[in-house]
């Protein structure tokens, strides 16, 4: 794989800004665009023009995550024609309302195009899908559903309708598991369906090409605990075929970036290269089209591969941080590119002595954490906070590579160490795990080789984290088998701040580089500002956890969320069935325990502002601020969102057995 840094972000620019302007010069007058139909899979060839829902749908969602102002017109337009293509039950039709084949091809509403539809428009105006849209979505769910919460049939006719409208299909069920994401959170039923698939490694479907599409869709609607298996998935469909059609590279893009797989830069460099000079890339198949004397058909466009191409290119950019760092000023911190380097050859001098398996191992996973989605807050938060001090270090200052090397081993080695506490550790990882810590506990030190008293603080917060860890793991784990959770007490969050002790190595670079400026462990700048931090990360993993708690208690992770709605729940010691347990504990969730739990972020973004407070050694706003801003506006989000959710679950709401197995 190319192990390059990253690709220029002006030349992912360019491409962005010729593929927009290649859908507008094509785009029809209503907004829709043409899709063809190709006997051949491998190479498309354009024998059938057709209207469809379907590829104007899927552009849509595909185009939502470009900046606001990109192909406004083109887009408005483009959502203008999805929403109208609605039925009055607001389900929806692979063809287009006014194209021939709606009358001599006829198929019933199907909820593959509902969803994908549905999706488009709330990924563009989340406004757009409101209580009467939610209502009628819970009417389709319930009428092709196989049991209380899916999985889901495909086509939306009777269940006693002809055998062949009653398959139940990854790909739908899938693009399911997504909408639902976008309004509310995902069914477990579902969950399970997809994990069966990624379990077997076997992602098919009737009605479409290839695995590609498949994965597309899983990987972006799938949030249970078997990413790394869809991930393995991913790597098998990269490492089988070296030359991938630009549509299968795209979708394959966007699925290893959705999965944090940090080996993507040759996919996104050939993406590129095989942009043509009118801004579009090639027609491939995506999707089945119907039959013509006994012969397959394939579904494709130039509109599609484009669109799915600026997807990947847009969300590569997006990983690579390269659009925040290029906002920031000038001086604020040293290229990405320039610090992974430093970090990264530091990391190669320093394992040089290594035997070759660990010395290989060792620097093939810090390469992937430095390249990592987390990668540049990883390695320059020091850096950072410098220039948010009013009399920072000079930035060429040989301290704050250090401080971002240590940050790096210690992330690393805790990620692995968090894998083992999840159950999901590979035991080849361990010995770079205890290598890593070792790196990071001895760079620290190296910062200020003859200051015990320096090495001591460093040992102290080494030791608070890995106290953190043996906390959570006695008491916050309770056992799952076989699809039953026995609880047992509820552990002690009293204090929201306990939520930060296991990440408080984030927090050590900054600290290190105040004592390095001159101040003492015990005065007010080094307390106020450790603090700061400590609020902080407790907002930041409280606000993370509000978002995985159902992954979590499927677990058995009992992480503060799942402990109040387990609190608010009621719910007496013993053995109980997860899945009576989790619709009653989504209801709980997001028609009451949210409110609370929101308002508990939001004291520790006070806490740690009010920290802060008017300290003259730092800057307003600093990165800090910055910080916080984030998760304050994450929270805002989430409480805008909380409303259109809870009156979803309020309709789709069903019986469910209560009591324990």
């Amino acid at each position: 794989m190319d192990k390059r840094s990253g690709l220029p972000s002006k030349d992912i620019e360019v491409a962005l800004n010729k593929g927009i302007s290649y859908l507008a010069s094509v785009q029809h007058a209503d907004g829709g665009f043409d899709s063809f139909s190709s006997p051949s899979r491998v190479r498309f060839k354009k024998a059938y023009a057709y209207r469809t829902t379907f590829v104007p749908s899927l552009i849509l969602a595909a185009l939502s995550g470009l900046e606001a102002s990109a192909g406004r017109s083109m887009r408005q337009k483009l959502f203008k024609f999805v929403r109208a293509q609605r039925s009055p039950s607001w389900s929806f039709n692979y063809w287009a309302l006014r194209s021939w084949e709606r009358k001599q091809l006829p198929y019933p509403d199907d909820l593959d195009d509902t969803c994908c539809a549905l999706i488009g428009l709330a990924l563009h105006n989340k406004v757009s899908i409101g209580p009467a849209t939610l209502a009628a979505m819970v009417k389709l769910l319930v009428a092709t559903e196989t049991q209380p919460g899916g999985p889901y049939r495909t086509w939306l006719v009777p269940p006693d309708g002809p055998a062949q409208w009653q398959d139940i299909d990854l790909a739908v069920n899938a693009n399911v598991a997504y909408l639902l994401s976008l309004v509310s959170e995902p069914l477990p039923n579902i969950t399970s369906f997809l994990e069966k698939a990624i379990r077997n490694r076997r992602l098919v479907s009737p009605y479409y090409a290839s695995e590609y599409p498949l994965l597309y869709y899983v990987s972006r609607g799938y949030q249970g605990s078997r990413s790394e298996d869809l991930r393995t998935i991913a790597k098998r469909l990269r490492n089988q075929n070296k030359a991938l059609g630009p549509l299968e590279n795209a979708t394959l893009l966007t699925s290893l970036l959705r999965l944090n797989d940090p080996d993507v830069e040759l996919l996104a460099s050939r993406l590129l290269d095989t942009q043509r000079q009118d801004g579009s890339w090639t027609a491939g198949a995506f999707c089945l089209d119907p039959a013509r004397s006994g012969k397959k058909y394939y579904h494709g466009s130039e509109s599609l591969t484009t669109a799915l191409a600026l997807e990947a290119l847009n969300l590569y950019r997006e990983r690579a941080g390269r659009s925040a760092i290029e906002r920031q000023p000038q001086d604020y911190v040293p290229a990405f590119g320039t610090q992974a380097g430093q970090v990264l050859g530091a990391v190669g001098e320093k394992s040089s002595h290594l035997g070759p398996e660990l010395r290989g191992a060792l620097r093939n996973y810090m390469q992937r954490t430095v390249h990592s989605p987390n990668g540049t807050e990883i390695i320059s938060l020091a850096q950072r906070f410098n220039c948010s001090l009013t009399h920072p270090l000079g930035h060429n200052h040989p301290a704050l590579m250090r401080l971002g090397l240590a940050n790096a081993y210690g992330w690393a080695a805790y990620t692995i160490f968090d894998d083992f506490m999840d159950e999901e550790g590979r035991t080849r990882l361990l010995p770079v795990a205890v290598a890593a810590l070792r790196y990071s506990l001895s760079t620290f030190e190296g910062v200020l080789p003859e200051d015990a008293s320096f090495h001591t603080y460093i040992h102290q917060v080494f030791d608070a984290i890995d106290a953190a860890n043996a906390w959570e793991l006695a008491h916050c784990r309770f056992l799952v088998s076989d699809r039953a959770i026995t609880i047992k007490k509820l552990p002690g969050y009293s204090d929201a701040s306990r939520l930060a002790e296991r990440s408080l190595g984030h927090a050590l670079g900054p600290l290190s580089l105040l004592h390095l400026n001159g101040a003492g462990f015990d005065g007010n700048l080094m307390r106020s500002v450790r603090q700061a931090f400590i609020h902080y990360l407790a907002a930041r993993q409280l606000n993370d956890d509000l978002h995985d708690w159902q992954t979590d208690l499927a677990k058995g992770h009992i992480t503060l969320v799942v402990a109040r709605i387990l609190e608010d729940l009621q719910l007496k010691p013993g053995l109980h069935d997860l899945e009576a347990i989790m619709p009653v504990a989504g209801r709980q969730f997001w028609n009451h325990s949210i409110i609370a739990l929101c308002r508990t972020v939001q004291e520790q973004t006070v806490l740690s502002r009010q920290n802060l407070g008017n300290l003259p050694q730092l800057k307003r706003p600093n990165f800090i601020t910055e910080l916080l801003d984030r998760i304050d506006t994450s929270l805002q989000e989430t409480l805008t969102s909380q409303d259109q959710a809870r009156r979803f679950l309020r309709h789709y709401s069903r019986k469910v057995p209560k009591g324990t197995r």
